[in-house]
C-alpha cells in the first residue's frame, strides 16, 4: 500500500503520527509524509531546519519527509493567524511534489486546514481522504482563544469545516464522544472509533536531569504541553490551598503558558513546585516511573471534555496513580479503570480533596490503582492493536476510488 500522511506535525516533533509512520514502513508500506517544517511546541523553527535550507526532503526511518515552506507561530496570535495560512497555501502549492499513491491519510490536529490539500490532491486523483480526527474544529479554537463564536471569522471557520466534512471519505476519531459531534454537524459517511495508544515503555537508564527531582517526597508529575488549554494555574492555586510540603510538583515540558506559572509559583511563594523543562520523549518512561502520580489536566470547556488527552494513555500504560484535573471522556476513563482520582476541571477545592485522597491512601491502595491502569491498558490502548485497525482502514480504502 501506498500512503500520503499529511500532518501539520511530525519529525522531530514528538507525535504518534511517527511511530505510526514507522510501523507502517516496517510493514512494507510505502510511506510519504507531508508536512511543514518543524516548530511544535516553542514555535520556532527546530534545530537545523529554516525557510532558506529547509530540509525540504528528507529519508529515514519514518518513510519519506517531504517539506514545504511555512510561517512558525512565536507564541503570537498574529502569527499564529499566518501559521494557519501560509500552511495552507504552501501545503497547496507543494502538492505537485507528492508521488502517487492508493490512500491520504490526514492526522487532524489543529487546524483543520490540514485537510483542505489532501481534498485538492483528492480532486485530481480521484485517491480517498481518510482523516484521525484529534481535535474538534473549529470548537478548539475557539476554546483557546474565546473569540466571538457568531462574528465574521468564526462564521468562515465552521463554513471551512462544513465543506472539508463533506469532502472526506471517512473519519477516525480518537474519542467516541466525537461521533455525536460530527453527526450533529452533518457530517454522514463512516466514523470509526480509534483511540490514540502510548508508545511501549522501554527504561534503560535513568538520564541525569532526573537528579533534580527532589528525594524523600511524593512526586506529583505533568508532562506535556504546558498551553493555555491545560490550566495548570488551578493545579498552583491548589497546592497553596493544599498547604502540603510534602507533595512535589514536577512540570515537564514547555509551551506557551510557561512563563505566566512560573510567575505565579513564584507569586504564590510555592517551595515544591519544579519546571523541569521540555525533554526526550524517550526519557518518559523513567521520569513516571520516578513518580507517585501523574497528572492530567484541562480547562473547563465543553469542547475538552470530549477529549481523551493522548497523556492518559501512556500514563495508564506507567502503572502509576492518575490525578484527571478534567471533566468528561478524560474523566470517565480514569474512573471507569480505577486507576486513579478525578477532580472537576478548573475546581481548586475539588482538586484539593483528590490529591488528599490520594495522599492518605496506603502504598498497596495505590499499587491497585496503577495496576488497574495498566490493565485497561492493555485491553484498550494498545500500540499494536491500534496500528492493525488503522492499517485494515486504509487498505479498505486504498482499494477503492473516491467519490
Amino acid at each position: 500500500m501506498k500512503v500520503i500522511i499529511f500532518a501539520n506535525v511530525f519529525w522531530p516533533e514528538q507525535f504518534l503520527i511517527n511511530n505510526l509512520a514507522k510501523q507502517f514502513k516496517d510493514k512494507g508500506h510505502t510511506v510519504t509524509a507531508y508536512t511543514g517544517l518543524p516548530h511544535y511546541p516553542v514555535g520556532r523553527f527546530s534545530a537545523g531546519y529554516s525557510l532558506l535550507k529547509g530540509p525540504y526532503r528528507q529519508e529515514n526511518e519514518f518513510g519519506t519527509i517531504i517539506r514545504y515552506p511555512m510561517i512558525p507561530r512565536y507564541k503570537h496570535f498574529a502569527f499564529l493567524a499566518l501559521n494557519y495560512i501560509s500552511n495552507l497555501v504552501s501545503g497547496i502549492l507543494n502538492l505537485w511534489r507528492l508521488p502517487k499513491a492508493d490512500v491520504y491519510f490526514v492526522f487532524a490536529v489543529s487546524p483543520i486546514f490540514k485537510v483542505i490539500p489532501a481534498i485538492v490532491l483528492k480532486f485530481f486523483t480521484k485517491r480517498p481522504v481518510v482523516v484521525w480526527y484529534q481535535d474538534l474544529w473549529p470548537d478548539s479554537f475557539f476554546a483557546v482563544t474565546k473569540i466571538n463564536q457568531r462574528g465574521l471569522p468564526a462564521t468562515f471557520l465552521k463554513f471551512i469545516t462544513n465543506w472539508v466534512y463533506k469532502r472526506v471519505d471517512c473519519m477516525l476519531i480518537q474519542s467516541e464522544a466525537f461521533r455525536a459531534e460530527l453527526l450533529k454537524a452533518g457530517y454522514d459517511k463512516p466514523i470509526h472509533y480509534v483511540p490514540n495508544w502510548a508508545l511501549p515503555a522501554q527504561i534503560t537508564s535513568d538520564p541525569e536531569w532526573l537528579n533534580q527531582i527532589p528525594k524523600n517526597k511524593k512526586i506529583l508529575t505533568f508532562a506535556g504541553n504546558i498551553g493555555q488549554a491545560q490550566g495548570i494555574d488551578a493545579v498552583l492555586y491548589a497546592l497553596k490551598e493544599l498547604n502540603d510540603p510534602s507533595l512535589q510538583l514536577v512540570i515537564v515540558g514547555d509551551g506557551s503558558a510557561k512563563a505566566e506559572l512560573e510567575k505565579i509559583t513564584e507569586k504564590l511563594e510555592l517551595t515544591n513546585v519544579s519546571f523541569l523543562g521540555r525533554r526526550p520523549s524517550d526519557d518518559m518512561p523513567a521520569l513516571f516511573s520516578k513518580s507517585d502520580f501523574l497528572l492530567v489536566s484541562l480547562r473547563k470547556d465543553y469542547l475538552f471534555s470530549l477529549v481523551i488527552p493522548s497523556k492518559v494513555q501512556a500514563y495508564m500504560q506507567a502503572a502509576k496513580p492518575v490525578v484527571a484535573f478534567l471533566d468528561g471522556e478524560g474523566a470517565r476513563v480514569v474512573v471507569e479503570a480505577k486507576c486513579g482520582v478525578s477532580a472537576k476541571a478548573e475546581d481548586i477545592s475539588s482538586l484539593v480533596s483528590a490529591l488528599c485522597e490520594l495522599l492518605k491512601a496506603d502504598q498497596s491502595q495505590l499499587n491497585e490503582m496503577g495496576k488497574a491502569g495498566q490493565v485497561y491498558f492493555e485491553k484498550h490502548f494498545t500500540q499494536a492493536k491500534v496500528v492493525a485497525q488503522i492499517e485494515d482502514i486504509l487498505k479498505d480504502y486504498s482499494q477503492r476510488k473516491s467519490l
